[in-house]
């Protein structure tokens, strides 16, 4: 004869379920803490761009901008300039060093205006800005925004 009732058995039943999960949750909550200095979000390089689509979009209204999900703090725009289809990239933060306010394409006068500033103009290839190294693979834009964030090689000679 059993020493639990049907009720008593299916409390210490739901009692050892949650007991488990709790464990499991602190197990997967421990490892997550400890590898979270090797966690990164995004990438060093902002890509998949096709040339071609920038290419249009600048032609129709100018810089195209990017807004950074992560924290607001390297939105870019991205534009081309010349002639030349397969150069003339160019990517570029789309703060003002100055105010470290966003800065807006006017395409009415061929320019950005700092938004915090309006007096604080920069021209249309972002001169003043800070650039990123922007490469053209395959079709494709590749825009290393933590260029600026490497320390320079050095030569071990």
């Amino acid at each position: 004869m059993s020493k639990f009732t049907g009720e008593q058995r299916g409390v210490i039943l739901a009692a050892g379920v949650v007991v488990g999960i709790l464990i499991i949750g602190f197990l997967l909550s421990a490892t997550l803490l400890r590898d979270r200095d090797n966690t990164s979000l995004g990438d060093e390089r902002f890509q998949d761009l096709r040339a071609a689509q920038i290419l249009q979009n600048v032609d129709q209204g100018g810089p195209v901008f990017f807004a950074d999900l992560t924290d607001g703090a390297r939105d870019i725009y991205v534009t081309h300039v010349g002639d030349d289809e397969l150069s003339g990239f160019l990517a570029f933060l789309a703060r003002h060093p100055d105010t470290g306010c966003l800065v807006q394409w006017q395409p009415e006068d061929n320019q950005f205006t700092d938004l915090c500033d309006p007096e604080n103009v920069i021209g249309p290839a972002g001169d003043g800005l800070t650039q990123f190294p922007v490469e053209l693979v395959d079709g494709r834009l590749v825009i290393d925004i933590n260029a600026s964030d490497r320390e320079p090689e050095t030569d071990s000679d």
